[in-house]
């Protein structure tokens, strides 16, 4: 059996279907389930700004996830996490935490973790060293060769607030286990200038 729609109850349905799809897509968690997921929206909006303040709204779209079902509620703060990944720099997969109190605010005296400085410095993450020119830059400036190949690591540095580098050599090492030593020296570059950030010898007693 067909059944006519006046003018009038076409358009109804049809602003019907449109405000259900507006909800559908400003609701993050639609479609996740929703037992598995402890960290409110409303945080995720506060943490979200905190990003865009520091990378860019567009560089935030492209390239910086949040991750639902990883972020958790704990002893009464929340543990808020995104993925950061550039395909366009393929060493570039880390993870951000944010931790923040029960109305989304970062708690106090913590820091977030992982957060690129796009907009805080120019050029801030055309990150154009790579490990090939990572491990370059360690033999320009004198870093031993060691007796084993070198550490090298992209990664968030806490010490530096950023991302780094990190180019270690080993040229001690005896041991196993609590037995363990070993002693060398690394070296911290910044990925965006080639900068040596810091070089420093370390050792394991």
């Amino acid at each position: 059996m067909n059944i006519k729609l006046t003018p009038l109850a076409k358009l109804l349905a049809v602003t019907a279907c449109a405000i259900l799809f507006i909800d559908a897509c400003s609701c993050k968690t639609c479609g996740l389930k929703t037992d598995s997921i402890e960290v409110p929206d409303f945080v995720f909006e506060q943490t979200d700004k905190l990003i865009v303040e520091r990378v860019g709204k567009d560089f935030f779209k492209k390239y910086i996830h949040a991750d639902y079902l990883a972020s958790k509620k704990k002893r009464g703060k929340y543990e808020v996490r995104y993925n950061f990944r550039m395909l366009d720099y393929n060493f570039v997969d880390e993870k951000i935490l944010i931790i923040t109190d029960t109305t989304g605010n970062l708690y106090q005296n913590s820091k977030a973790i992982g957060i690129p400085v796009c907009v805080l410095e120019d050029n801030g993450c055309d990150f154009v060293v790579d490990k090939e020119r990572a491990i370059e830059i360690g033999v320009e400036n004198n870093l031993p060769e060691g007796i084993k190949e070198w550490a090298v690591e992209f990664r968030w540095s806490e010490a530096a607030e950023r991302y780094i580098w990190h180019v270690i050599a080993t040229t001690r090492e005896f041991g196993e286990g609590e037995s363990y030593k070993a002693s060398g020296e690394e070296m911290m570059i910044n990925p965006v200038t080639g900068e040596v950030l810091k070089q420093r010898k370390w050792n394991i007693f």
